[in-house]
C-alpha cells in the first residue's frame, strides 16, 4: 500500500520529465542499468523416473551456479546525416563465459571499463550530460571516479527509490525473459 509520501515521491519523479508546458522529455540521453542474476539449476526439483532409472544426484545444495549479468539498454539514436533511425541486431560473436566472483569493485570495473566506453563510442553528439539510471541499487560509481574524467561526455547517476517499483524500465522484460526460458530470476538488490 502506498503511503501519501510514496505517492508525492512518485508525482515528483514523473514531474522531472515534464519540459516547459506539456512537453514531455524524451529520456534520448537516458540510460537504464540494471543487474539480473539467477540459479542454473533450483534447489529442490521433481523429477519423473522410468521403473529401474536411478535419480540423480546432488552433492550438496549449498554451491549451486549463481550467474549474475549486468543489462544497458538506451533509446536508439537518430543519425542526423541520413535521417535513419540506427538499429542493428546482435554480432554473431560467441559468448565468453568466465567464473569469477562479482563484488562491488568487479561491477564497478565492468561498468567503468566496458560500458561507458562503448556508449561514448556509439553516442551521436558529444558535450551532453547522460543520465545512468539504476534500478533501486546503489550505483557503485560516482562522477568523481577517474574514468569518468577521461570520457569526453558528462555523465550523472540516478538511483531510483524502491517506492517507485512500478517505473523501473527492465526489472518486468529481463524477469518475464527468465521465466519464459525456465530460469527463477533473484533479486540482486539485496546483497
Amino acid at each position: 500500500m502506498l503511503t501519501d509520501v510514496n505517492k508525492y515521491s512518485r508525482l515528483k519523479f514523473a514531474l522531472n520529465f515534464m519540459a516547459h508546458g506539456q512537453d514531455i522529455c524524451e529520456m534520448l540521453d537516458y540510460v537504464h542499468l540494471d543487474k539480473k542474476g539467477f540459479y542454473l539449476t533450483l534447489v529442490n526439483r521433481k523429477f519423473y523416473l522410468v521403473p529401474g532409472e536411478k535419480p540423480p544426484e546432488r552433492k550438496c545444495n549449498r554451491f549451486i551456479t549463481k550467474v549474475m549479468f549486468l543489462t544497458a539498454v538506451t533509446r536508439p539514436q537518430l543519425n542526423e546525416d541520413t535521417g535513419v533511425w540506427s538499429e542493428r541486431g546482435p554480432s554473431s560473436s560467441t559468448i565468453e563465459t568466465q567464473v569469477i566472483s562479482v563484488t562491488k569493485d568487479v561491477y564497478r570495473a565492468y561498468l567503468l571499463g566496458k560500458v561507458l566506453p562503448a556508449l561514448v563510442q556509439k553516442w551521436p553528439s558529444r558535450g551532453r550530460t547522460i543520465m545512468l539510471q539504476h534500478d533501486y541499487a546503489r550505483a557503485h560509481v560516482t562522477t568523481k571516479d577517474y574514468p569518468f574524467e577521461r570520457l569526453d561526455h558528462t555523465f550523472m547517476t540516478l538511483q531510483l527509490s524502491t517506492y517507485l517499483e512500478s517505473m523501473a524500465a527492465l526489472d518486468s522484460e529481463v524477469t518475464a525473459a527468465l521465466e519464459a526460458a525456465g530460469l527463477e530470476a533473484i533479486d540482486m538488490n539485496d546483497e
